[in-house]
């Protein structure tokens, strides 16, 4: 874990940057709440246990993209074909605006603009000694998540999702974190903003998690899995 990686400054700065962030992210988050409201039964927000720095559980709170059931059982790998995604939700989804109430987390400590994912308590290897974040090296380089996982068979998912994904995922985020810096971090930022935003209208074929150019660089796709 590098020193900025474990520092108050970085505290400070995602402070600063949420603060700077909210005349512009809550009337947009208003706005989107309303939205899922009208376009499906359910609550506007999504609460899910995952785990945090030092192994301390959590709430992360996420804008709700499925149809709300009290007998469905989560699953926390959730691909594009899924069809208890609402229409509302695909958009969110696809444009990374169901992550924007994780701002709330960042306030309250429970996590960082830049770190690894948090994961759900069953996906969770090992303990993360850094607050877990909103975009990382692994989030960055699986933006697109939901599409490749789609085409996985639904019976070798949770395999295939435990033995390739998580390690993989695991290796990228480690190694961004053991050599973090502020710059580094805001590169970052400035990265998954263009790669949402505006690279997300080019749909890239899915590629094998083996491929040399995907472990070096990262550059396949498919977002955060589990709603």
């Amino acid at each position: 874990m590098s020193r900025w990686a474990r520092s108050r400054a970085k505290r400070f700065f995602d402070l600063v940057v949420v603060i700077a962030a909210l005349p512009v992210a809550a009337p947009l988050c208003l706005l989107i709440a309303i939205v899922i409201r009208i376009n499906s039964r359910g609550p506007a927000f999504f609460l899910q246990k995952r785990i945090g720095r030092h192994g301390k559980p959590f709430s992360i709170v996420k804008f709700r993209t499925m149809r709300h059931s009290d007998s469905c059982a989560a699953n926390s790998i959730t691909t594009i074909d899924n069809e208890r995604i609402t229409s509302a939700g695909r958009i969110l989804r696809y444009w990374k605006l169901d992550e924007l109430p994780q701002l709330l987390n960042v306030l309250r400590g429970e996590m960082s603009l830049v770190g690894p994912r948090p994961r759900v308590p069953e996906q969770q290897r090992g303990e993360i000694q850094c607050r877990p974040g909103i975009t990382g090296a692994a989030s960055l380089a699986f933006a697109r998540e939901e599409v490749l996982l789609a085409t996985i068979p639904k019976h070798h998912l949770d395999t295939y999702y435990a033995n390739r994904v998580i390690p993989l995922k695991q290796r990228l985020d480690d190694a961004y974190m053991a050599r973090a810096t502020f710059p580094s971090d805001l590169r970052l930022l400035f990265l998954t903003a263009f790669r949402v935003w505006v690279a997300a209208a080019e749909s890239e074929p899915a590629e094998d998690l083996s491929s040399d150019r995907f472990r070096e660089t990262g550059a396949v796709a498919p977002g955060e899995s589990g709603d």
